[in-house]
């Protein structure tokens, strides 16, 4: 956590990223994106052990 708290098992990590739209007709537009991962413990199905 922010306040470094720990929390065993849990899996998780945030990016944020610069994305650029540019339309067909030549405009573009600047942004921000987020991607997320957290997995919640164990998944056995992708080897999340």
């Amino acid at each position: 956590m922010y306040d470094g708290t720990l929390a065993p098992g849990l899996i998780g990590k945030e990016y944020v990223s610069r994305v650029q739209t540019i339309a067909p007709d030549g405009r573009r537009w600047t942004g921000a994106g987020h991607t997320e991962l957290f997995l919640d413990g164990p998944f056995r199905p992708y080897g999340f052990e």
